[in-house]
């Protein structure tokens, strides 16, 4: 994590940029047959998001990744909390594949609704972020 943090900060420097930003803990996350996520955005005091794809040896290629949305309607503001979307309220505009060893990144906005459609198999993941460390406590 340490190594790759700086080259994804660096990747998103005009982003970043005049913002305060500390690397968050990574965590492994397992995901079991049938979990999906709605579309959505991040919290608002993660500043980067960042996923890295860790399927499973005998997995076959898997179209059904990271799925990127556009709101029907436009999003003026959010808590801190990770905000939702209905289905219903979201377009689909594109599909990051779940393949071994993708690194998916993206810096957080009011336009970066993402999800997930249920699997039909069990996915690993890495997942991390860099925080506003006006943020932390």
């Amino acid at each position: 994590q340490h190594e790759i943090v700086p080259t994804v900060a660096a990747t998103f420097a005009a982003e970043l940029a005049g913002r305060s930003w500390t690397p968050g803990r990574g965590r492994l996350m397992l995901r079991e047959p049938g979990y999906r996520l709605l579309p959505h955005l991040d919290s608002s005091n993660l500043l980067l998001t960042m996923l890295l794809y860790l399927p499973y040896p005998d997995s076959p290629p898997d179209s059904d990744g990271t799925i990127l949305y556009t709101s029907r309607q436009p999003i003026r503001k959010r808590d801190v909390s990770t905000h939702y979307l209905k289905l219903a309220d979201a377009n689909e505009v594109g599909r990051i594949p779940y393949l071994p060893n993708t690194l998916v990144a993206f810096p957080n906005s009011l336009s970066a609704l993402h999800g997930s459609v249920a699997s039909t198999r069990r996915r690993r993941l890495y997942q991390w972020h860099l925080i506003d460390a006006t943020s932390q406590p």
